[in-house]
Formats: structure tokens, C-alpha cells, sequence
């Protein structure tokens, strides 16, 4: 069995502590709303496929929802995406060869559309559509992944992807979270992790050991998988995952990793967009907060509420001492508003009289 070694602080493991020692959950997603798709050429016609491309990928990404094309309105823009894009750009970029190619195999010159969609036009679409909305402010999930250690006999040594592995494995997942818009931690394999859980522990799905060595990183979904290449060529992937409310499986297997990582993902970002994503059934929450010691303060919490996903209007009913209260219309799920707010530590749930009575501290 392979040692765990201690992590280079590489950006994704210093991510990672930060986020376990502040107790912060949700990962802000950047670029939400903009696209890269490989196109044949700098022309009009490669503009209109490309966009026509990059606004399904942003859609889904936003909406959480796998199926956006089946709706009327979103077929209709689809045929003809001008009005959604405010800026585009091209990108010729030398790509690798393809895994399998001859090893005199040259780079590829790739031709890369860079387009950036509106906001709030993608929002009246979806919400015309009937869809939910999902904003940046999102989920973490933490991955634990084992895979046989290079160069190992029979693969009997196992390795956990870390952050230093810059490889196909790694890239695969990174290119999924892009494209879902899931933001994804990796655990530090530190000296903590190794007395917690070992690559064999995810190898073979010890759920509490791998729930115990969790808990350091207080992630909102954890997914582990196992993958090995198969005899034949292509990947065999075995995946479960949690999101506070009992674990899901996934098995598949797949020609590339790309192909083989995007089962799971996928999965799991349906399941958390069911969780999260507004839809648009509008109510009004009263909101007390106490803690608005000063004029900074409110200012600095009346641009908070407002920035929350499904919050379209906010309200002062009162400023007295140091509790501010609050009328705001909210889209969505009644829960959902305590939900999202519960992803960062801004404000912490003193009480709920019911679920459009809440009472919070604001903590910073």
C-alpha cells in the first residue's frame, strides 16, 4: 500500500485548508456565464454554431438542469443565440496530440471561441422556460479518489489523486467541474489525513472511514470513486456520493476519462441543483438580524441579501440598536434562502418561527 506523503501547498490543497480552518462551505464559481468551444475557423458561420454551443453549455451550467433543449423557449434561442452574448473573442491555441497518437504526432493548432453571455437575459429565458436559476455561490464537494499507482505490480498499490498530480486524471475532473459549474476540493494527504483514511479505505468504499476523514474539510457533498483502466482499453469507474443524507452509487465504464468522470458529476450536480437552484415561486420572508453595529455594517448586509440568488427585493422595516428587520421577496423553495445562506458564515440562524419567519446574527 502506497504512503501518503505530505501535500505541496499547490493552490488546490491550500484551498483546502482554508476552506476546513474557516469553516467555509460554499466555492464561488467564476465565469459562470461565459464559454470556450473549439471551432474551425475565425468566420460568421463559426460564430453562430459556437454560440449556439457555448449558450447550452452556460445554460445547463446555470439552470442545473441536463435537459434544457427540450424546452420551447430555450429551442427557440438556441436556433438563433445573437441576443444572448455580449462579447466574444478567438483563441488559437497548440493542443497535445490525441492520447494514442504516434509518437512523432505534431500538436494540433485549435481554433477556441471565447463568448460571454448576459445574465440577466439567461435568467428571464430560464425563468421564462420555467427552469431554476443557480447561482455562483455553490456547493463544495470533496474528492476522495483512488487509482492504481503507476508502475506498480498487478496494481496492487493504490494512490489518491491529489493536487500535484497534474494528469489526465486530474484534468478530467477539472474539466467537468467547468462545465457543471461544481467547484471541487482535494484532500491535503497530510499527516491528519493518513492516522484518518488510507487509498485501500477508498479503494474498497469504507464509507466511515471516509466520513470520519471528511469531517476536517465540513465539505457540503463528498464523492469517491475508484478507477482502474481495463485490458481491452478505455476505464472502468466505481463511484458513490454523499450529500448529508445517505450515499448514491454510480458505476460505469468509458472510452476516455473524460467520458468516464462525467457520469458521476453529473449525477451529483443534478442532485445538488435539485437542492439549490431557484425556481421562480416568489413569497415574502421576514428577516430579523442582529448584529448591525453600524452604518457600515447595514450597508455591508443590505449588499449581501441582495447578492443571495433568490432574492429579487429587500425591504427595511426597521433599524432599532443593533437589529435591523427586513421584508425581502424571494424566488424559489422555502427553504431554499436558509440553505443558501448557510453556505458561507456571514450570517448564523439564531431562530425560525417558520419558514418565512427567521431571526440571524450578523457575524461579519
Amino acid at each position: 500500500m502506497a504512503a501518503m506523503r505530505p501535500a505541496n501547498m499547490s493552490l488546490l490543497a491550500a484551498l483546502a485548508l482554508a476552506f476546513a480552518s474557516a469553516s467555509l462551505r460554499a466555492l464561488p464559481v467564476k465565469d459562470l456565464y461565459e464559454a470556450e468551444v473549439p471551432v474551425e475557423r475565425d468566420s460568421p458561420g463559426a460564430l453562430v454554431g459556437g454560440a449556439r454551443e457555448g449558450l447550452r453549455e452556460v445554460l445547463v451550467r446555470v439552470s442545473g438542469r441536463q435537459d434544457i433543449a427540450a424546452f420551447e423557449p430555450i429551442a427557440k434561442a438556441l436556433e438563433d443565440p445573437r441576443g444572448f452574448y455580449d462579447q466574444f473573442s478567438y483563441e488559437t491555441r497548440s493542443e497535445p496530440p490525441a492520447p494514442g497518437s504516434l509518437p512523432e504526432a505534431l500538436p494540433v493548432e485549435t481554433t477556441w471561441l471565447k463568448i460571454s453571455f448576459e445574465p440577466r437575459a439567461l435568467a428571464s429565458l430560464l425563468r421564462e422556460s420555467g427552469l431554476p436559476v443557480w447561482g455562483a455561490n455553490r456547493p463544495a464537494v470533496l474528492l476522495w479518489i483512488a487509482s492504481p499507482l503507476a508502475g506498480a505490480a498487478d496494481g496492487v498499490e493504490k494512490q489518491l489523486l491529489s493536487a500535484d498530480q497534474q494528469g489526465p486524471l486530474l484534468g478530467a475532473f477539472q474539466r467537468q467541474s467547468r462545465r457543471r459549474g461544481l467547484p471541487f476540493l482535494l484532500p491535503l494527504l497530510d499527516l491528519e489525513d493518513s492516522t484518518q483514511i488510507t487509498p485501500d479505505h477508498v479503494w474498497d468504499a469504507i464509507l466511515a472511514r471516509v466520513e470520519a476523514a471528511s469531517q476536517r474539510y465540513a465539505p457540503d457533498a463528498i464523492l469517491i470513486g475508484r478507477v482502474q483502466s481495463k485490458a481491452d482499453g478505455g476505464w472502468w469507474g466505481s463511484w458513490r456520493y454523499e450529500l448529508g443524507d445517505g450515499w448514491r452509487r454510480v458505476d460505469n465504464a468509458a472510452d476516455t476519462l473524460t467520458e468516464l468522470v462525467e457520469a458521476p458529476m453529473n449525477a451529483l450536480a443534478d442532485s445538488l441543483a435539485a437542492r439549490y437552484a431557484i425556481d421562480s415561486t416568489s413569497f415574502v420572508v421576514s428577516m430579523k438580524v442582529d448584529g448591525v453595529k453600524s452604518a457600515a455594517a447595514y450597508a455591508a448586509l443590505s449588499r449581501y441579501l441582495e447578492s443571495l440568488t433568490p432574492v429579487v427585493k429587500t425591504w427595511l422595516k426597521s433599524l432599532q440598536g443593533d437589529q435591523a428587520e427586513f421584508e425581502i421577496q424571494v424566488e424559489g423553495q422555502q427553504d431554499q434562502l436558509t440553505e443558501i445562506i448557510g453556505l458561507d458564515a456571514r450570517m448564523r440562524l439564531l431562530a425560525q418561527d417558520s419558514p418565512t419567519g427567521l431571526h440571524y446574527l450578523w457575524v461579519r
